[in-house]
């Protein structure tokens, strides 16, 4: 849905990939486009103003944050495009803005869907020609949170293909002219938001900056941590309480602790279950005979990931390069523009649409 930096507004709405590549067919796709400041606000840059765009802290639940309505010029919903954050298959079926449980997305849900209305419904509704269907990233994306437990904070396989199957027997009932699967990605470590504790120890003179004291068991540390949840929660305790800040790449013994911390048999589990689910969606693109590409065109895209600076972090407007937006999982515009190149592509092989590839490439000066 163009969701970036922990956020969503019309500007990042109007990169979305799909909007994108909709323009490069010469068609202006519509979007539920959400007014300044967004619904939630994105984060501001540089990361060490702990702010929001709208000037609300960082550390206000997601729940409580503020949510502005639909752009006046916003097109009335549902809009072509019905892309929800944080959506899993299941939502995708069968969530409404009624019946939501997503206390930090409730508000986002009435500005995207009608009354009662699904994301599966909402698409139904418009009989579309053609589809794209991005799900199940965020059956696995749980995984960031430093634990591994099925049925709680990821979604097994079977439970994930069952309902996938039907939105996707739903799509070609809909469709005329075909659709487009997304895939996921090979490793949970190529999100940039993920670093190996012996990064953070190789930048431990530089955290002393900022008031963190890298602790020794980062050193020959085997874990790997997710950056957004814990440094800048670090420097944040060192500058309200004007006493050096310890960090930690200790994962807890406990394996249903959200610690923010993979230990290798976790990063296993995570990157076994991404498997699973990539490898089901691309074989129903297959059976199906429609288009697939997979979001490793970005995030195994060679030098997205650059060496970690702490000062880059905390105090650059691009925390995370310039292929990642704020939060360090979800793409920039720029980043966006890749995954446009690779779905052109990709349909390009399959429906011979002759769409422009290679757009990405120029912006990036390659």
């Amino acid at each position: 849905m163009g969701w970036a930096s922990e956020g969503v507004v019309a500007e990042s709405q109007q990169m979305a990939w799909p909007l994108q590549l909709a323009r490069r067919a010469n068609r202006q796709m519509s979007a539920p486009y959400i007014a300044f400041p967004g619904c939630r606000s994105p984060f501001r840059a540089p990361l060490l103003t702990f702010q929001r765009v709208s000037n609300e802290s960082v550390a206000i639940p997601a729940s409580l944050l503020s949510c502005a309505p639909l752009d006046p010029l916003a097109t009335s919903i549902p809009a072509a495009n019905v892309a929800m954050n944080a959506a899993r298959a299941a939502d995708a079926l069968r969530t409404t803005p009624e019946n939501t449980t997503d206390l930090g997305n409730r508000q986002l849900y009435s500005r995207v869907l009608p009354p009662n209305t699904s994301q599966v419904m909402a698409m139904e509704q418009q009989n579309p020609k053609f589809v794209s269907v991005e799900l199940g990233a965020n059956e696995v994306l749980g995984g960031i949170e430093g634990r591994f437990v099925p049925g709680v904070n990821v979604v097994p396989l079977p439970f994930f293909a069952a309902d996938y199957a039907v939105i996707l027997d739903r799509v070609a009932r809909t469709v005329n002219t075909g659709a487009v699967l997304v895939g996921l990605i090979d490793d949970v470590r190529q999100f940039p938001s993920f670093r190996a504790g012996t990064e953070l120890w190789l930048e431990r003179g530089q955290f002393r900056a900022f008031g963190v004291i890298v602790l020794p068991d980062c050193e020959n540390s085997p874990n790997v941590l997710f950056i957004p949840q814990i440094v800048p929660a670090a420097v944040a305790r060192a500058a309200q309480t004007r006493q050096p800040s310890p960090l930690s790449c200790t994962a807890s013994l406990d394996p249903t602790a959200r610690d923010f911390i993979l230990s290798p048999t976790e990063v296993a589990q995570v990157n076994g279950l991404l498997a699973q689910l990539d490898g089901y969606i691309h074989q129903q693109a297959q059976q199906r005979g429609w288009a697939f590409f997979r979001l490793q065109a970005l995030y195994g895209k060679s030098g997205v990931k650059g060496p970690f600076s702490v000062a880059q972090l905390m105090a650059s407007p691009q925390p995370y390069g310039p292929y990642f937006s704020l939060d360090g999982v979800h793409p920039s515009a720029l980043g966006q523009t890749v995954l446009t190149d690779a779905a052109a592509a990709a349909i390009n092989v399959r429906y011979q649409l002759g769409l422009p590839v290679g757009i990405g490439a120029l912006i990036a000066g390659r």
